[in-house]
């Protein structure tokens, strides 16, 4: 365990040495930089300094003299404070990408496998939309969606979530026939449509397996067809449930075609 938290220290920027004496220090603390080099095997002529780096970088702090001893900073605070910090240079990064590109790139499909890699492309994919987030989803992956789907509307984002069973309470436009997870389960396997800003779309199996497969794309022709899914789920629901669906298919089809004004127009303009 102490081996993967340092590799995954420096993984995220630690030196080797800073990592070890963190992880030491977590351990067991306050401690003094004598208990910490007999701990972590760091040369007593170093482990002060190292000490002094941490300390400015504020991950662990003088807590008496005489002698001097150190406590870190808490995981949870450490852990947020490195969120914080690669979303800011992700964020940048992102930013400059998006300038230096010379033209726009074409339109791609990547493929998901495993339940876990593609629950987080899911929660990637809520957390990064600033319009809409839709979705047709079993109980179970709304359950572990829930915290991207009420950060994203937070976010400003609508949400429009479709269900044969039960669904969470998070914000949104929400559609369920209230059906069992359990009772569905003998019939149908676990899938996910999700469309996030009418631009870009995951769909696959939601087993919990290794072997699930997904597909995310931002080719519109294959987003505009899941949106066409969710809408067919949503009118079918209002119809069986009586319940008011327009409002959630209109934020849908923001960006396709006008079908009602247009039949409507061409049904005026037909021969009697």
């Amino acid at each position: 365990m102490e081996k993967s938290v340092v590799s995954a220290l420096e993984q995220l920027g630690f030196s080797a040495t800073d990592a070890r004496v963190y992880v030491g220090l977590l351990q067991g603390h306050p401690a003094t930089g004598y208990d910490l080099a007999k701990r972590t095997k760091v040369p007593r002529s170093a482990i002060y300094a190292v000490l002094s780096r941490l300390e400015r970088a504020g991950l662990v702090r003088a807590v008496s003299t005489s002698p001097a001893k150190y406590e870190p900073l808490p995981p949870q605070q450490l852990v947020s404070q490195l969120r914080d910090r690669h979303q800011d240079t992700l964020d940048t990064l992102q930013q400059a990408l998006e300038r230096l590109a010379a033209r726009p790139q074409p339109s791609s499909l990547w493929a998901t496998v495993g339940y876990d890699a593609m629950m987080r492309e899911a929660d990637r994919l809520i957390r990064g939309s600033q319009k809409l987030v839709a979705a047709s989803l079993w109980a179970r992956e709304a359950e572990r969606l829930a915290p991207a789907l009420e950060a994203a509307r937070l976010g400003g984002a609508e949400i429009v979530l479709f269900s044969f069973n039960p669904l969470p309470r998070v914000g949104g436009r929400l559609f369920s026939y209230g059906i069992p997870e359990r009772d569905l389960e003998q019939y149908w396997q676990h899938k996910l449509i999700l469309v996030s800003d009418h631009r870009r779309l995951l769909v696959g199996n939601a087993e919990e397996s290794e072997t699930s497969r997904g597909t995310l794309t931002d080719e519109l022709v294959l987003v505009e067809m899941g949106l066409s899914t969710l809408v067919l789920d949503l009118t079918l629901c209002g119809q069986r449930m009586r319940v008011e669906t327009v409002g959630a298919i209109v934020l849908l089809t923001t960006h396709l075609a006008p079908l009602e004004q247009l039949i409507s127009r061409s049904l005026a303009g037909a021969p009697t």
